[in-house]
């Protein structure tokens, strides 16, 4: 109560202090009832609890996110952009994809506001310090020492009742001590009004910041967020200026993966092609090998569309990987195909003759390593890229073997019919 829970779960999105927030973890029996029990928590939410804001959620894999859809007010006050993170509000309810649409620019608590006389503080000898701590301890008391209890540290309060604590018509009448000794009440050296404000502000980059969220329903959140682009393209006409509206959420943490992921593939693709021009001896073999590999994309698009996995960041990982076992498949088939060549057989009964000597360990390896990601396609992390790679592998071993071939005579010229030296079927 108060805020959010411990971080007893590594990617939990651990939610900040705040008077009017609770959380609750609730462990269901199984899998199978999680569903269940999250329906009766909504809909016993929704009849019974109106006036509150509740929102039900599984525990995140990867990176916390928080709410999936996140559109970001900056500017260098709040006052500027209060009224733009309203219109964006306003504009991501209207959206039908989106749900639990809200912002964390805080609840407004009321305040008192103590203004102090400067010529009165300076006449009585009183200073700021002074007056600070005073209130803080009429307010919430002033700690006298510390008691020890095993490995607790327990503060010792001193501190006036809940009746005068709580009870701003006795703030006035706070006595100030002044350098005299004597006591003066606050009413004295300052005025006392009060307001309201937000019980929470953020910052990000020094900028101030408003955030409204919002949960994708039905789609993906890149989804909702093409359905906003032209409402939010209409309010970034009228920002003042040095305010911007940035889009956050699971794009921005999707987009940093990809960035920290393909930082690496450019050296990646450098060793792998070194690699294949040791073992291949030849430029045109080692592009032949490399083409190969953007074969997979075609299976894992197919099987990904097929059961509605979305490509997420697990997902293009087990694409990325493909790659590698894609083209180990197409060095093992031009190594056999210059093996018969250097024996004395001609370019097209070689090409053939090598597919037919490789189809067999080739078919029985990649089998062997779709059928090993079968148990991982229950898993809900690794479930995405476990697909992707049997979808990319089984396509792309079947393709390879057609494809190589055919680009391979294709390459290197080869026009010639069969020669008539016997080919085994």
């Amino acid at each position: 109560i108060g805020g959010g829970a411990p971080r007893f779960y590594l990617p939990l999105d651990v939610q900040a202090p705040e008077i009017s927030r609770a959380q609750l973890v609730v462990q269901t029996k199984s899998e199978q009832v999680r569903d269940k029990v999250r329906g009766t928590i909504e809909h016993y939410l929704a009849g019974n609890f109106p006036e509150l804001r509740g929102r039900i959620s599984g525990l995140e894999n990867g990176p916390p996110v928080g709410q999936p859809v996140q559109i970001r007010i900056t500017a260098r006050d709040h006052q500027s952009i209060q009224g733009i993170a309203e219109a964006v509000e306003a504009l991501m309810r209207r959206e039908a994809t989106l749900t639990n649409v809200n912002s964390d620019y805080g609840e407004y608590l009321k305040t008192a506001h103590i203004d102090i006389n400067q010529d009165k503080v300076r006449a009585l000898g009183v200073d700021y310090t002074t007056v600070k701590e005073t209130l803080a301890g009429s307010l919430d008391g002033a700690q006298l020492t510390t008691l020890r209890e095993g490995e607790k540290s327990i503060g010792i309060l001193a501190r006036l009742s809940s009746d005068e604590r709580t009870n701003l018509a006795s703030l006035p009448y706070a006595k100030i001590p002044t350098s005299s000794g004597t006591y003066v009440p606050l009413s004295q050296i300052a005025t006392i009004t009060a307001g309201n404000e937000p019980a929470t502000v953020w910052r990000r980059d020094r900028q101030a910041v408003i955030t409204v969220y919002g949960d994708a329903v039905g789609v993906q959140p890149s989804d909702s967020i093409r359905n906003l682009s032209a409402g939010l393209e209409k309010i970034r006409e009228n920002l003042p200026p040095g305010a911007d509206i940035v889009v956050g959420g699971c794009e921005e943490e999707s987009a940093k993966s990809q960035a920290a992921v393909f930082a690496v593939v450019p050296l990646s693709i450098i060793l792998i092609s070194l690699l294949l021009m040791i073992q291949l001896q030849s430029i045109k073999k080692m592009a032949l090998v490399l083409a190969t590999g953007p074969l997979a994309l075609i299976g894992v698009a197919i099987i990904l569309a097929i059961f509605q996995i979305p490509f997420g960041f697990v997902a293009m990982l087990g694409s990325l990987s493909l790659f590698g076992m894609v083209i180990r498949n197409s060095v093992i088939l031009i190594d056999r195909i210059s093996q018969l060549m250097t024996a004395g057989m001609d370019m097209y009964t070689a090409v053939v003759e090598a597919t037919i000597q490789r189809l067999r360990p080739i078919l029985l390896t990649a089998i062997a390593a779709i059928l090993a990601m079968i148990p991982l396609t229950r898993s809900v992390f690794w479930g995405a890229m476990a697909w992707a790679t049997m979808g990319g592998l089984l396509i792309a071993t079947v393709l390879t073997l057609v494809f190589l071939p055919a680009l391979y005579l294709l390459v290197f010229q080869e026009t010639a019919g069969p020669a008539q030296g016997k080919v085994r079927s």
